[in-house]
Parts: C-alpha cells; structure tokens; sequence
C-alpha cells in the first residue's frame, strides 16, 4: 500500500508541475501577444507660438501669441509684444498685463554704455542669472524693488548684444521670458 500511495503521490506531483508550466506558458503567450501600449507624444507647448526671424542679425526665437503687436518698418530691429489679461480689452486693466521688448545695440554703442550692473557683479545671485541654451547664453538682470524691469542681454557673433525688456516682472512674465530666451538662436 506503501507504494500505491508514493505512485499516486507522484503522479499527482507530476500532474501539479504539469498544470503550473502550461500556466506560465499561456500567460507569457497571452502577454506577448498584447499589443505595446503606445505612450503619445508630449505636446508641444510651443505648438502655436509665432516665430521672430531677423535676417539682417541672423537669429530667430520663438513666442506665445499676443494681445498685441505693434507694426514694425521693414530692418527694424525692435519688436515689441503685450500680453494683457484674459478678458481685458486695453483699459483700465491694462497695468495687470507685461510687455516684452526687443532690441539690439551695436558694439559702438555698448562702448559708450559701459558696464552693466550684472558685468559688474555677475554672482549678485538675488538679481543676475546666466540662462543656456544650446550655444546661446542668455544674461538676465531681474533688477530690484516692486517696479522693477528685466533685461536680458545675448551677445551678437559679430558684435553688440540682443537685448529684451521686460516690465513688470511677475511670475507669468518670468516664465514666459524664458520660454522664448530658450528658443533663441542664431541662424548663421
């Protein structure tokens, strides 16, 4: 009897190995045969920003849409654009919005200019900061007290500086600043 109850035993055992090695083979088949979950792609924050191309400097950058645009003469090297709050209609919410200007100096007028405050004391932390971007280096000095404006400085190749304006500094327009700075390139 002895024996019966060792064969029926293995048997058994055989039958268990049996039953778990055809699981673990269905459920592998059934998971290769799944289909790859496809992650979409991340959306492109910038998808509808505007590009800004100057082909007299050779650079381009990007930007969000504006309440406003102010027309520009043709080689005009300055552009200015406004973002006013949702809603507003230029009145007397105005003052909630910012506005960005760009322009460019030339390396004999930086040579009357003279030093920035930020050339000065590049590691005022609290007011200057160095934003990279590919081969691009953006200087920014945030300025100080509750009216303060930026101004953002990037070095032409063959001399003087691109520069951005700012004003009023809030978070959103921080933001937005340099969202375009690192969109920022030269085409040459």
């Amino acid at each position: 009897m002895n024996m019966n109850r060792k064969g029926f035993a293995n048997i058994v055992l055989i039958l268990v190995v049996v039953v778990l090695v055809g699981a673990l083979g269905y459920f592998a088949f059934v998971k290769k045969s799944e289909p790859v979950a496809q992650q979409s792609p991340t959306p492109d924050k910038n998808a509808n920003w505007k590009t800004y191309a100057d082909s007299n400097l050779n650079y381009s950058f990007q930007y969000p849409p504006t309440s406003c645009e102010l027309q520009r003469e043709p080689g005009d090297t300055s552009l200015v654009l406004c973002y006013l709050p949702k809603g507003s209609d230029g009145g007397p919410k105005h003052n909630y919005g910012y506005v960005i200007s760009l322009g460019f100096i030339s390396q004999s007028q930086l040579n009357v200019m003279g030093i920035t405050y930020c050339g000065a004391y590049p590691n005022d932390s609290s007011r200057c900061e160095s934003l990279k971007t590919g081969k691009v280096t953006a200087s920014i000095d945030w300025g100080t007290g509750a009216d303060a404006s930026a101004s953002a400085w990037i070095s032409h190749p063959n001399g003087g500086i691109v520069s951005f304006e700012l004003q009023p500094i809030t978070n959103e327009s921080k933001a937005i600043l340099k969202s375009i700075l690192s969109t920022f390139k030269f085409t040459n």
